[in-house]
């Protein structure tokens, strides 16, 4: 359609006469006549609605799809897009995809003529985005703004009905695409994807050379799965193989499918497929699965096989004319629908809780559900799990609706022998016991004799010796000489029934038997705010009976008897020689040592 021109360009004054110039007025009077009479055709014949020289987005071109904007008061171009309202939280079509009409002629770069709705003669070229144009229905694109596209997206906008001779009847639909959906039946191929020969009766089903290739089943852990496969599944429908399902899966929602089975054995038909983990089959979104590979359990007649990989021997012969009985053969069909955007994207069509999840979803009876009107909570002592966690980082606090989390003590393990530990909660982590819950600890009594260290040293008439190297304190000959030792016992981690034995080492300077020493002790036991007396007198102890020595400079250890101390004691010990006591030589003290003694058992 040509379009109206507003002004008419008449000759003027020393324009050059030809007949360009003089023709110019009458030209332009025919193209509005011819503009009035396709108008007026077109009303007559009730075929078009038009909207007349409405402001237009400079880029637009013949045939795009355009939609209004009233921010800028123009038509540019239409897009199938959304948008969530907060307002009744869902998804809802923008402005953009609400489709006004098809540009047909432009009068000017930002003016033009839309066609609201209407059978004519368009070329929509420019809105097939480089697509050759073909006899079908249009829909809006949901990619680039103006365009059309044959195929329908989930989100539908139908347009426009093309001939494919230039005709297009425009209809753009205004309606809810909540109610969209779509069904399906779509026979499945009861045959293995490969070589597989048929099992002995009672045995299970293999597919020995899988062929992706081929349609049909396929081992479920075959590599075109990519490990998408459940768990108990034995094998996957080859969805690859088979365009036209493979097009439309998956299902929505993704179990909302059927199977329906009729093993070919008798002439009342199929019968349902027991779906789910404890069925003979599973439909999800990654494709079908079979369950079982039990002898006659399969998704093909136990004497099918494949030869060479390409043909496949039938179960009865195929014939065109009415038998009597009928044959029978294996079919595998599966019905499924197909929400179209809102009712897939923006409707809740049933709600469950996840596996071992604290989500729980009940109807208004308090029984568990999943669709109708729904209550949701959460059953906090299912987030409760009485297995003992490792770790040492724990929840603590809630902020901003946020959990805190910090370290605590997972757990004490003894680092030494003398450190006693119990608890209620022990357990044993690589190898080690690890103290959890309520600790008792306490200092253990040493399970080895123990030394106590010297506070205090007192001599008297003794001599400090250094000979060959070796410190000792003497005792010298015919002088009585003594040597006193202050220990402090500890005042906790001593096991009642502990004993001290006072172990000397000795040495004699010159050959002959070892006198006799006198050795006692003063046991003080631990003060307290009640005055108490102190010990009135020393314990004498023996000293085991010393060898003689053959040679000068030998040395020998001799040993007391034991005798009972308590935790936090002050023990004195005092070692004396007499004077005359018949040794020619210089006795020496090495050592004198007070050892704690742990109780037997």
């Amino acid at each position: 359609m040509t379009s109206f021109r507003e002004q008419i360009q008449h000759v003027a004054d020393g324009e050059p006469v030809d007949a360009s110039a003089t023709s110019r007025p009458t030209q332009q009077l025919e193209q509005n006549t011819r503009y009035l009479r396709d108008l007026l055709e077109l009303s007559l014949l009730g075929q078009v609605i038009v909207a007349h020289e409405l402001a237009l987005d400079p880029t637009l071109l013949p045939g795009q799809v355009v939609y209004w904007n009233p921010d800028n008061a123009r038509c540019e171009a239409a897009i199938a897009s959304t948008v969530f309202d907060t307002t009744v939280e869902t998804l809802v079509g923008t402005p953009q995809s609400e489709v006004l009409g098809v540009l047909w002629t432009k009068s000017g770069t930002t003016t033009g003529d839309i066609v609201l709705s209407g059978w004519l003669k368009l070329d929509i070229t420019n809105a097939l985005n480089g697509q050759p144009l073909a006899a079908g229905r249009y829909f809006l694109s949901g990619q680039t703004p103006g365009m059309l596209v044959r195929s329908r997206a989930s989100l539908s906008v139908p347009v426009l009905q093309a001939t494919g001779d230039g005709y297009v009847l425009i209809s753009p639909q205004w309606r809810q695409w909540a109610e969209d959906h779509e069904h399906f039946r779509i026979p499945l191929y009861c045959n293995p994807a490969g070589d597989a020969s048929p099992p002995a009766h009672g045995n299970p089903h293999t597919i020995t050379s899988p062929d992706p290739s081929v349609p049909g089943w396929l081992p479920a852990h075959h590599a075109v799965f990519a490990g998408k496969a459940p768990p108990n599944a034995a094998f996957g429908y080859n969805m690859a193989a088979h365009p036209e399902l493979n097009r439309l899966w998956p299902p929505f929602p993704a179990d909302a499918a059927t199977l329906i089975w009729d093993k070919g054995l008798d002439t009342t038909g199929g019968t349902e497929v027991p779906l789910g983990h404890n069925g003979l089959a599973i439909c999800d979104k990654n494709g079908i699965w079979w369950l079982s590979n039990c002898y006659d359990d399969v998704p093909w007649p136990p004497d099918f096989y494949f030869h060479d990989g390409h043909t496949s021997e039938s179960i009865s012969a195929s014939i065109s004319e009415i038998e009597c009985p009928r044959a029978l053969e294996m079919h595998l069909t599966v019905y499924f629908n197909r929400a179209l955007y809102d009712a897939a994207r923006t409707m809740v069509t049933s709600l469950r809780a996840a596996p071992n999840s604290i989500i729980r979803v009940y109807g208004c009876d308090n029984l568990p559900a999943s669709t109708g009107d729904l209550i949701v909570d959460a059953d906090l002592a299912l987030a409760i799990n009485e297995t003992n966690q490792p770790g040492h980082l724990v929840l603590k606090t809630i902020t901003d609706n946020k959990f805190q989390q910090g370290p605590v003590i997972e757990g004490i393990i003894r680092g030494s022998d003398n450190l006693q530990i119990s608890s209620t909660n022990p357990q044993v982590i690589s190898g080690q016991i690890v103290h959890q819950g309520i600790l008792t600890m306490g200092i253990a009594a040493d399970p080895i004799d123990r030394e106590l260290p010297p506070v205090l040293t007192r001599l008297q008439d003794t001599k400090e010796r250094y000979e060959g190297g070796i410190a000792y304190i003497g005792f010298p000959q015919n002088y009585q000489s003594t040597i006193l030792r202050v220990y402090q016992v500890p005042p906790d981690g001593i096991a009642d029934g502990t004993k001290v034995e006072v172990r000397i080492t000795l040495l004699g300077t010159v050959t002959g038997a070892l006198p006799d020493l006198t050795v006692s002790y003063r046991r003080i036991p631990r003060g307290s705010l009640t005055p108490q007396a102190l010990p009135a007198s020393d314990t004498t102890l023996t000293l085991a009976s010393l060898p003689s020595l053959s040679v000068g400079s030998q040395y020998v250890e001799g040993k007391t008897n034991q005798f009972a101390i308590a935790a936090g004691d002050t023990l004195q010990l005092v070692i004396t020689r007499l004077s005359g006591d018949g040794y020619a030589g210089e006795l020496g003290i090495i050592r004198a040592a007070a050892v704690l003694i742990a109780p037997a058992g």
